[in-house]
């Protein structure tokens, strides 16, 4: 990712760009696909609690106040959509031969939501999410204090860490003077 943006984004990393265009950001394909990626493996957990009792399609009856959840730990590591690689991190999977994001089904891509649930907002939080990633990534050094392989979850909806994450943090802002 560093690498896309010092290349493709010299002036944000020399501090001669305060923040990158949308013509900008469409030269960071795998910040893109990294992004995705990470949201592919973590994303939000979805909930409801029907306000009243309900029978589904095949039956099953939901009681009014039972929270139902939708898997999306699971959903994003199912090796029928995915691959077999599916628990593995591997941003190449959004790109395609051309080096350009893939365009997927938001069925298959859930976090936010598909079909007439679909976030109306998904576009711009992911231009946002990209925005301060590649501002972050060409002005800051951040490493984790502790190795990254070390570090544990808590058992949630959502997979926060478990315990504080401590990181150090590096200005790198090349001065243009």
């Amino acid at each position: 990712i560093r690498a896309e943006i010092n290349s493709n984004l010299p002036e944000l990393v020399s501090g001669e760009l305060e923040a990158p265009s949308m013509s900008d950001l469409q030269k960071l394909p795998y910040l893109e696909a990294a992004m995705r990626e990470s949201l592919r493996l973590y994303m939000a957990t979805v909930h409801r609690a029907p306000n009243q009792s309900v029978t589904l399609e095949g039956g099953l009856h939901v009681p009014f106040g039972t929270h139902v959840i939708v898997p999306t730990y699971a959903m994003g590591r199912m090796t029928n959509v995915w691959g077999e690689d599916a628990a593995e991190y591997r941003p190449e999977r959004w790109i395609d031969d051309d080096g350009n994001v893939i365009k997927i089904s938001p069925f298959k891509f859930f976090s936010f939501l598909a079909g007439p649930h679909q976030c109306l907002g998904m576009r711009f939080a992911l231009l946002e999410m990209k925005t301060v990633m590649a501002v972050l990534l060409s002005r800051f050094d951040l490493k984790t204090v502790e190795n990254p392989f070390d570090i544990t979850y808590d058992f949630s909806v959502t997979l926060p860490v478990k315990g504080p994450l401590e990181c150090t943090i590096h200005d790198r802002l090349v001065s243009s003077s």
